[in-house]
């Protein structure tokens, strides 16, 4: 073995600590792809409420025309 070769210990530290970083940048990943899908859904969720808002005050306008009748 040469002086360079790492310690079977010291390999161990090394693979953890990538493993750890690779770990923590797929968190970091699946975090801000989760946020993201978040807003999608509220957006679509608002853009439906407004719309189910907008047929149903048409519908209530329409009965109100027709109960005048």
């Amino acid at each position: 073995m040469t002086s360079e070769a790492l310690h079977p210990n010291e390999e161990s530290h090394h693979v953890t600590d990538g493993l750890k970083k690779v770990a923590k940048q797929v968190a970091e990943t699946i975090k801000i792809s989760a946020e993201s899908t978040a807003k999608e859904i509220k957006n679509a969720t608002d853009a439906g409420t407004a719309n189910l808002k907008v047929k149903a005050e048409a519908v209530l306008e329409e009965a109100k025309h027709k109960a005048d009748d």
